[in-house]
């Protein structure tokens, strides 16, 4: 029970501390490109009014004021749509941070048991049974929820993929001043790291799943019985991680082929493009 309500707490904590870092990563990167479209807007505009005209009607809501007449209170109103829009995009990561952070945290329990059993060569039969059937119930419900984020998880990584990628492609133009490198680098570097997170906090359960086969794997021969047999059998013919649907896995290595995937998409796409990076100003 104490264990319980103690990672609650921290789960609790966790959520917190993840919830604030990416939202204020995702607040500091809308900033950093509404305020560059803002400035180049003022310093082309005469005055600040037709800089607001300019900014809400060509550069960022040009279909919304082809169908509703422009005026500056509509054009705050649906900056303000933007901004609460920008936060639920973030909604997805941050989801599959906390449930393969929770799901980490559950099988981590295990492992503590299963380490304190080994350590003391406990033989009992029941107690290895009790351990094992704690974990088919655990890992069923690994299996169930994987099925029901499997979808999210693979538009998570698609879009992350696709503004990675854009944001790439747009840095190969000329930059013009210094608040737009400013701008690039932020951006990219917020989201490479929110990539990562996913990645990392994704793969917990994977790497928990790894140390309860590399723990079962280190029980001594004088406890080793029927109970532990299975158990090993359990753990090695049912893998423990979070998946695109299948289609890929959210491991540590993950971060690799993504990487290995940005440089070969950004070379066909530099190949097609040459002649928009020549004539467009990023």
């Amino acid at each position: 029970m104490v264990l319980s309500i103690s990672l609650a707490a921290r789960l609790k904590q966790i959520k917190k501390r993840i919830k604030t870092v990416i939202s204020l990563q995702k607040l500091v990167e809308h900033a950093a490109i509404n305020g560059f479209l803002l400035k180049d807007c003022i310093d082309k505009e005469p005055t600040v009014l037709k800089a607001f005209r300019k900014y809400f009607v060509k550069e960022n809501y040009s279909a919304v004021f082809e169908l509703v007449e422009y005026s500056l209170l509509t054009g705050i109103i649906f900056e303000f749509i933007n901004l609460q829009m920008t936060f639920i995009w973030n909604y997805g990561d941050i989801f599959i941070i906390l449930i393969g952070t929770a799901l980490q945290c559950k099988l981590n329990q295990i492992t503590k048991r299963l380490q304190s059993i080994c350590r003391l060569k406990v033989r009992d039969m029941q107690v290895w049974n009790v351990v094992r059937k704690d974990y088919l119930e655990l890992s069923k419900l690994c299996h169930s929820t994987n099925k029901k984020i499997s979808l999210l998880i693979i538009v998570s990584f698609s879009s992350n993929l696709y503004f990675l990628l854009k944001q790439m492609f747009g840095s190969l133009r000329p930059m013009e001043s210094t608040l737009q490198k400013f701008y690039f680098f932020i951006s990219l570097g917020l989201l490479l790291l929110r990539v990562i997170c996913v990645c990392i906090f994704g793969s917990s359960l994977h790497v928990e799943w790894e140390n309860i086969s590399y723990v079962l794997q280190s029980v001594h021969s004088s406890a080793y019985n029927i109970e532990v047999h299975r158990f090993v059998e359990n753990v090695s013919t049912s893998e423990l991680v979070l998946t695109g649907k299948n289609f890929f896995k959210i491991t540590r290595g993950l971060i690799l082929k993504i990487a290995g995937a940005i440089v070969t998409y950004e070379l066909v796409v530099i190949q097609y493009n040459m002649e928009t990076l020549k004539s467009k100003p990023y």
